[in-house]
């Protein structure tokens, strides 16, 4: 047994109680958050990255992303477009990475978002901002205001002039109806 995800014999290696097909258990090694990588190939909570890897570059970034020589990863899905360069975590976020030129949300693009200005609200990982625009996941909040937005909880939040149930956005109540 390796940890409560991974054991490996002399000539296996097992994910629970599945073998994990084409896992070398002799250049098996655990990383953290889930991950392992051997000779060929990576892992992450038991499943098999499907693309060979550069073993020694692998580098994991949290539960949900890694990089390796020139590719960026979401779980065992390559990123095309990231450069692993840069590829990073933004500030505050397990869920949001960047590589100076795209920003992703769960391994999913965010259109238009700009990297240099990118952060995460501290109390909802799943709104941020780039100071022209507000994004719930990897969604523009059409109209939100960036000066004013203020999220309550991981699905709501509020503005100036209107509430946000994800991107969705919900006109406020006139005082006078």
């Amino acid at each position: 047994l390796i940890d409560e995800t991974y054991a490996k014999t002399r000539h296996k290696v097992y994910a629970g109680d599945e073998e994990l097909d084409g896992a070398d258990p002799g250049s098996f090694i655990l990383l953290e958050h889930g991950w392992a990588v051997d000779k060929e190939r990576f892992f992450v909570n038991g499943d098999r990255g499907e693309e060979r890897i550069e073993p020694g570059t692998f580098t994991v970034l949290s539960f949900a992303y890694a990089k390796d020589g020139d590719r960026g990863w979401y779980h065992t899905r390559r990123l095309p477009e990231a450069d692993a360069k840069v590829f990073r975590l933004i500030p505050g976020s397990t869920a949001h990475a960047t590589d100076d030129r795209r920003v992703y949300f769960m391994g999913l693009e965010i259109p238009g978002a700009q990297p240099e200005n990118f952060r995460v609200f501290p109390d909802s990982f799943e709104h941020a901002t780039d100071e022209q625009r507000i994004y719930y996941r990897n969604l523009a909040i059409p109209d939100a205001d960036p000066a004013t937005f203020q999220p309550v909880g991981q699905e709501y939040a509020g503005d100036a002039k209107y509430f946000y149930k994800g991107a969705e956005k919900i006109p406020r109540l006139n005082e006078a109806d």
